[in-house]
């Protein structure tokens, strides 16, 4: 199969995915706290289809998918979030009284709000900032650009992310014997699982847990050797969701080569126990604020933001040059689940305008030190967030 004759569902799932992959290589040794390439992607592809010749080509090499079926991949992200439990999606555009937007364009977007610019800054601010706020049930109070900067037209979207665990993590002040985080009294989260194929292993390489919650969504978070940049490592767990790992936790045997995991033999009271699965790990609340135009190569949108070329021929009466890019995002891991949200927006300027005892094998993973997550659809396999934790939040002993 050619990428050309390619399923809409398939462009959404490897576009994005390697989207998100090679915007947390940007900065190997820092990624982000929290980045959705899943936000961005869809405002990019839908951007394809009104742009000139040469603007389309950048980003249909940023997207993977070509401009004639952008708008079917577009469509068939949002519905694919409007089925998914525990996720939701928006789409916002805004334009100026004077802007008449082409209306062949606008019936390639999925169903969102159309509104109007009024052209005051502080009347604008509000209405775009409530429709973030309303659309991400407050975790993203503030729409990501800046409508004090003359703005024709802002085209945004708002995704949000809520799952419960299907087995909630005891919570209690924790300090790690070793390691960065060895001075902080913070958030402990511990579980034990009988589930051992939930945390999978590339020897030396890679170490991966899957938390599933109730709703359509998992959290896989990602350990990999100390002395492995963060940004190659999270890379990797997005890589890993579509490999079949070497080793799974039902595997693994003492010693066995496996970052942030250890295998022993304990005593039980059971005189013939299933192994376990002893998990630890840290709450976060994480935020951040991205500005696209920073990594125009990346996002494709080079040729957008030329100052003196006006490459979105499609959008309007008249061509427009994009202006600002920049997302907002938040991510939030506790005992009873975790929740995520981001705001993703382009602003463009218009032209001219008790049993005998046994032994049982048990495993232990610690994320214990700095390590990643990816907030993933568990039937695609679409990464809709993912981050860095480099700190844990911190226990407050006057709470």
């Amino acid at each position: 199969m050619t990428p050309e004759h390619t399923t809409p569902e398939a462009h959404v799932t490897s576009g994005i995915n390697a989207l998100t992959r090679e915007w947390l290589r940007r900065d190997p040794a820092s990624p982000p706290a929290m980045l959705s390439a899943a936000g961005v992607w869809p405002l990019l592809a839908a951007l394809s289809t009104a742009s000139d010749e040469t603007a389309a080509a950048e980003l249909r090499s940023a997207t993977g998918v070509p401009p004639a079926d952008a708008a079917a991949a577009v469509g068939s992200l949002f519905d694919r979030l409007a089925t998914m439990d525990g996720a939701r999606a928006a789409l916002g555009l805004w334009a100026s009284p004077d802007l008449a937007l082409d209306s062949d364009w606008l019936a390639t977007l999925p169903a969102g709000l159309v509104g109007r610019l009024s052209g005051d800054p502080a009347t604008d601010g509000a209405t775009v900032d409530a429709w973030a706020a309303t659309q991400t049930d407050g975790m993203i109070p503030r729409m990501p650009v800046d409508t004090s900067r003359p703005l024709d037209l802002i085209l945004a979207t708002a995704v949000s992310l809520r799952g419960r665990w299907r087995e909630p993590f005891a919570d209690s002040p924790w300090r790690f014997p070793s390691g960065p985080w060895r001075d902080l009294d913070c958030h402990g989260l511990t579980a034990v699982s009988t589930d051992l194929s939930a945390l999978r292993v590339w020897p030396g390489r890679l170490s991966t847990l899957r938390v599933p919650t109730v709703e359509d969504l998992d959290v896989v978070l990602a350990i990999g050797p100390r002395d492995r940049p963060p940004g190659d490592v999270l890379a990797s767990a997005v890589d890993s969701l579509a490999d079949a790992p070497p080793v799974t936790g039902e595997d693994l045997a003492e010693g066995a080569d496996a970052p942030g995991v250890d295998v022993r033999t304990v005593p039980d009271p059971e005189p013939d126990p299933a192994p376990r699965l002893s998990i630890v790990t840290v709450a976060f609340d994480v935020s951040a604020d991205h500005d696209l135009t920073e990594e125009a190569g990346l996002f494709g949108l080079t040729e957008l933001l030329r100052p003196d070329h006006f490459a979105l021929t499609g959008l309007a009466d008249r061509p427009c040059r994009l202006e600002q890019a920049r997302q907002n995002g938040v991510a939030r891991f506790s005992a009873a689940g975790f929740e995520a949200a981001a705001v993703t927006a382009m602003g463009a300027v218009a032209a001219g305008a008790l049993l005998p005892r046994g032994t049982r094998r048990e495993v232990t993973v610690s994320f214990g030190r700095p390590f990643g997550y990816l907030a993933v659809h568990r039937d695609s396999g679409l990464v809709l967030a993912a981050g860095w934790i480099d700190r844990p939040r911190e226990w407050s002993f006057d709470d």
